[in-house]
């Protein structure tokens, strides 16, 4: 299997679209840092996404608060999660090489277990890149601050998701094969329970328990899993597992019958 992964990242280090998610990334950590810290002695912190979350408060400029402000962002670029997945395990299928190693006798589980690894590892590096470069910034010119366990057990919870999200888009590519098809069918099942519920709820309808199935709205309550109560935060991690798990599962196994053409 390392033979395979090596060669997966050596694909993988001459494909522009990585370096372009990897990119932005970055380019938001640094320029929400800046500034948020510009000419201000407070930066304002956010409950759930930072763009529709609620305010909560406006707290010193330092290293974990930029973390917290930052990881507020989570939700939304969790979906840059999907050049990752498309770019890892696209290509097999795209030129028809799965054909060639599978008839090279390299275990099928062994390749599909390669494209995991990778892709976990990457998505949670795409987290690292979004929280890590701005709160390096943030601690250089004003010091950390307090409140590092709490950005950790955040960070730890949202590592968890972004592998699930990612893992499923994995699941897709094997199953789907076809990279637009994959695209449209994860963009939906990222945003559609919370687009359905927020159309019920318009309508007066609850809505609070089917968001708990919502990928999306538990990746911005788990910003917060430091102040989560134990039962919301292992609904949500248990959310996370579902994902992580049930299309890993379903697609090891399709791949393992299916006819490769």
């Amino acid at each position: 299997m390392m033979n395979i992964i090596r060669a997966d990242l050596y694909r993988i280090a001459r494909s522009k679209g990585m370096y372009i998610a990897f990119g932005i990334v970055l380019a938001i950590s640094v320029v929400l840092t800046v500034v948020q810290g510009m000419g201000a002695d407070t930066m304002i912190v956010f409950e759930g996404n930072f763009l529709t979350g609620t305010e909560i408060e406006q707290v010193a400029v330092n290293g974990a608060n930029a973390a917290a402000a930052l990881i507020s962002l989570a939700s939304l670029i969790i979906m840059l999660v999907i050049p990752i997945f498309t770019i890892v395990a696209g290509p097999i299928f795209q030129d028809g090489t799965v054909k060639n190693e599978v008839s090279w006798g390299i275990s099928r589980t062994k390749l599909y277990a390669a494209r995991l690894v990778i892709v976990g590892v990457l998505s949670v590096l795409l987290l690292v890149t979004l929280v890590g470069v701005g709160t390096g910034i943030a601690t250089i010119l004003w010091g950390f601050g307090d409140g590092g366990l709490d950005i950790l057990a955040s960070f730890a919870a949202l590592s968890f998701m972004y592998v699930a999200a990612g893992w499923t888009g994995v699941f897709l590519v094997f199953t789907i094969k076809n990279g637009f098809v994959v695209v449209e069918v994860f963009g939906g099942l990222m945003i559609g329970v919370g687009f359905i519920a927020m159309i019920l709820g318009m309508a007066g309808v609850n809505v609070e328990a089917m968001l708990y199935f919502d990928m999306m709205t538990n990746v911005a309550r788990l910003a917060n899993a430091a102040q989560l109560e134990t039962r919301s935060l292992l609904l949500s991690l248990g959310v996370g597992m579902i994902w992580l798990v049930v299309p890993t599962v379903i697609g090891l196994t399709r791949f393992q019958r299916a006819e490769i053409k």
